[in-house]
């Protein structure tokens, strides 16, 4: 499991305070979607793009990457 921490919240689209329960709501229920999705409860806590992005990287010259 992963620690969560939430400086500030502030309002949400609605113009309603958000709450340190709604977050951690938002977290539990991405985490059953993505465990149903990919079998993985973090996987849609990453990045979207960083599958195809690491693929792109793998065929850039190792000259302009990075990081090896």
């Amino acid at each position: 499991m992963r620690g969560i921490f939430a400086e500030t919240l502030g309002k949400g689209p609605d113009g309603k305070e958000e709450h340190a329960s709604d977050e951690l709501g938002t977290i539990l229920v991405d985490a059953d979607a993505s465990n149903a999705f990919f079998r993985n409860p973090w996987r849609l806590s990453e990045d979207i793009l960083s599958d195809g992005a690491a693929a792109c990287i793998k065929e850039l010259p190792a000259a302009d990457r990075l990081h090896p």
